[in-house]
């Protein structure tokens, strides 16, 4: 090697440091001293990545392998759940079909409920002896199923508020009546009922755990007015308990 050239070799990298101009034979020299540094670098370089994308590629694999288990697994744990879910959907599907296909009842046509629309001025003579007074609105409510009776409709401070309705029990045959008033839940009551042979007057009986009360309707055809007697067991012997005047306005 000329003087003006030196080589400096450190592991896989080599520096050559050319003093003035080298000649042709001295170019030869140094770039097979490069290409002698250089090659197994790249050959080191060449592996490494070699390896690195083996070890990719074994990691993609196993993550695939370990991924299909989990999934054979979920379908596994998933696919009762999967039927039981879709058997239910399919049955309330089913049941709403029906209740829609079915739908309410025609109309309630009942000739003698129909005697309590409109309004009505209401005079109730309580045991006591004291009396009431108040208005009382009728109405076909809830697709014409059962008539509303308001008491205090229209009134600004009724002394007296209830919701009564009235309807029919079709496979039992007999008139309903749900009452419900300012007295709260536990007063309340459903009373059953059949019309007289006369077809003019009816008996609501409500039975509770403390006692039993009824209030018979009977409508004046003459008159169109009503009379209601409420009448109330006490020790086994029944007591009125209040009679009241219905009229037209």
């Amino acid at each position: 090697m000329q003087p003006d050239i030196l080589e400096q070799h450190s592991g896989a990298f080599v520096t050559v440091t050319t003093f003035g101009l080298a000649i042709s034979g001295q170019r030869k020299v140094t770039r097979q001293t490069i290409n002698k540094a250089v090659t197994p670098a790249l050959r080191m370089t060449f592996q490494l990545n070699s390896g690195l994308i083996q070890i990719k590629e074994s990691l993609s694999t196993s993550k695939c392998v370990i991924a299909g288990r989990k999934w054979k697994n979920h379908q596994r744990i998933r696919f009762p759940m999967f039927t039981t879910s879709r058997s239910a959907i399919v049955l309330l599907l089913f049941g709403a079909a029906v209740l829609l296909a079915g739908g309410p009842p025609p109309a309630l046509k009942d000739p003698f409920v129909d005697n309590f629309i409109g309004d009505l001025s209401v005079a109730r003579e309580m045991a006591n002896g004291r009396t009431i007074e108040c208005t009382v609105r009728g109405e076909w409510v809830l697709k014409h199923q059962f008539v509303q009776l308001h008491y205090g409709a229209g009134e600004k401070e009724p002394q007296y508020e209830a919701l009564v309705f009235i309807g029919f029990d079709e496979a039992a045959k007999k008139h309903v009546c749900h009452w419900v008033d300012v007295f709260g839940g536990r007063y309340s009551g459903l009373g059953r009922g059949k019309l007289d042979p006369n077809l003019l007057g009816i008996e609501f009986r409500f039975d509770s755990k403390e006692d039993s009360l009824t209030n018979r309707f009977r409508f004046d055809s003459e008159r169109k007015s009503w009379t209601l007697l409420i009448r109330q067991e006490d020790n086994g012997q029944w007591k009125t308990f209040a009679e009241g005047k219905w009229t037209r306005k």
